[in-house]
């Protein structure tokens, strides 16, 4: 007898006659399997109102004329100007989010499963997927990236199509004409610039994150077919099976810079309407960032970090509540945070990359 699909109740969590032999199958993602703390930094805050600080990255390497730095013998030191680097303050608000759920005494009791922690593990691995997913759509969004927002730190915009960026499509390119290590190429020298060579272009510093859509169609390139052939390394890892990006036909570096496969699924239909699934990532887009040296950062310092998640009190609190008068357990995971592009200058935003 079948007993799904459906909600937990008093009387579909069990097999009559115990006929179950404990059998589970489940999809549901252990929250310490996402990619999101790869590349994006952890920031405790005070209160949830807060600012983070933006310093003008130009002061550091700016070359100044004899006139400017001269100081003659006998003469006091000529001082025209202070000298300092500009700076401001971003303000930011985190925001709590609750995602809850139920369980009645008798499901609970009578479940082959321990239901209450199956729907604690559900309940975090859906707090993460909403996060993943409001950290990309920030990401992704071209105005976080454009020069005119933030004149002081962009030479330049920092974001472009793959054609603008490299030549072409990152799908169709070839060992002659090479648009993914152009693109790469071309991001990397501006992040250096605008970062006064602090982000540099070395396998540590930048990281490329791609859905797995676009994971499989670079894997079609001929410009992809020919790095792999002419690598022994890259050649090996995916034989091997050594690095997740095989299943996709990907080495887990291209041309020295690390790729994060973001394979984080979202579903936005309505409980018991007809399945809609997607990547979080977006398709025919792939971010360039910098990789934080550790999840958590410092409140209040500066960072080259491009992506920054801030958080109050709850960064993901897991909580029940069993309520005896009305034979329930109650609980929740608890997040308060507010996610920001916090450093443009450091990363970079590839358009119409594919297809």
């Amino acid at each position: 007898m079948a007993t799904g699909p459906g909600f937990p109740q008093a009387n579909n969590t069990f097999i009559p006659h115990d006929l179950s032999g404990r059998l589970r199958i489940g999809f549901s993602r252990n929250a310490k399997k996402f990619h999101l703390p790869k590349y994006i930094e952890y920031v405790e805050c005070p209160k949830s109102t807060g600012y983070f600080l933006k310093i003008t990255t130009q002061e550091a390497a700016r070359i100044l004329t004899e006139p400017e730095v001269s100081w003659p013998d006998g003469a006091p030191d000529p001082l025209t100007d202070t000298g300092t680097e500009s700076f401001k303050f971003v303000p930011f608000v985190t925001e709590r989010r609750r995602y809850r759920f139920r369980v009645g005494d008798k499901a609970e009791k009578q479940a082959v499963w321990p239901i209450v922690e199956s729907n604690a593990q559900n309940k975090a691995a859906q707090c993460m997927t909403n996060r993943t997913n409001r950290v990309l759509t920030v990401a992704t969004t071209a105005a976080n990236w454009n020069a005119a927002g933030d004149t002081d730190n962009l030479s330049g915009n920092h974001t472009a199509t793959a054609t603008a960026a490299g030549g072409g499509k990152f799908d169709v390119g070839t060992s002659t004409a090479p648009y993914i290590k152009n693109a790469l190429g071309y991001a990397a020298s501006l992040i250096n610039k605008d970062t006064l060579g602090v982000v540099d272009s070395d396998p540590d510093s930048l990281l490329v994150i791609i859905n797995p859509d676009e994971a499989i169609a670079w894997a079609k390139s001929p410009e992809l077919h020919d790095y792999i052939k002419g690598s022994y390394w890259a050649q090996d890892e995916i034989h091997k099976g050594a690095h997740p990006n095989g299943k996709y036909g990907l080495p887990s570096t291209i041309y020295g810079y690390s790729i994060v496969v973001e394979n984080c699924v979202k579903v936005t239909n309505t409980r018991k309407s007809a399945k809609a699934a997607s990547y979080a990532m977006p398709a025919s887009t792939v971010l360039m960032v910098s990789k934080p040296k550790q999840l958590e950062g410092i409140y209040g310092a500066p960072s080259f970090s491009t992506l920054s998640m801030f958080w109050y009190q709850d960064e993901m609190t897991v909580e029940t509540k069993h309520e005896d008068w009305d034979r329930l357990t109650d609980g929740r995971v608890v997040e308060d945070t507010s996610e920001q592009v916090t450093c443009p200058a450091s990363g970079f935003l590839f358009t119409a990359t594919s297809g």
